[in-house]
């Protein structure tokens, strides 16, 4: 299943430009731009809009102005903002990190499967860059590395557990009558 997105900003030279350039490749979307503006590099058609199974935009004004223009066309369809303000270049890092952190969850049959497969790939990818550090214990978390072991100690090389002035070294005689 295909599904169809147009991204919509004002003048259609930075934000949804680079929306469309970075979910063009994205298996199971078809995309597209336009800007609002009359001068924009790209203006929006009615044409785009019934194209389009979900639209998303940068700002409420746009949501906003693509109602009042488009109302007739967009009966059914789906609008989303991004809430996304207009001070990014084009495919600057902190938009695209920004539209990958808000479409996907609004397009989950596209995403869905993607998502697992993009976090497996990522999470082995760490493991395979990540140095060999030689410590198999963490020190973090519930259960930390007593402070007195060696720090590339393996468990059968650790001393024995010892408390001294503890319960274990105190030796209590058996209770008078008891039997055992």
């Amino acid at each position: 299943m295909t599904v169809r997105v147009l991204f919509v900003c004002s003048q259609n030279r930075l934000r949804s430009p680079t929306a469309e350039q970075v979910f063009s490749s994205v298996p199971g979307l078809e995309v597209d731009s336009a800007g609002l503006n009359n001068d924009a590099n790209t203006p929006l058609t009615p044409e785009q809009v019934t194209w389009a199974d979900v639209g998303f935009v940068m700002e409420k004004t746009h949501r906003n102005k693509l109602s009042k223009r488009f109302r007739a066309v967009l009966k059914g369809k789906k609008v989303v903002c991004l809430n996304i303000p207009d001070e990014y270049e084009y495919m600057d890092a902190g938009l695209i990190r920004l539209l990958k952190a808000r479409i996907p969850p609004h397009l989950p049959a596209v995403f869905s499967n993607q998502s697992r497969k993009i976090r497996y790939l990522a999470t082995s990818l760490y493991y395979r860059i990540q140095p060999r550090t030689g410590k198999w214990w963490s020190g973090r978390g519930s259960n930390p590395r007593p402070s007195h072991c060696e720090r590339d100690a393996l468990p059968t090389e650790l001393p024995p557990h010892t408390d001294p002035g503890g319960w274990r070294s105190k030796v209590e005689p058996p209770l008078k009558g008891a039997r055992f």
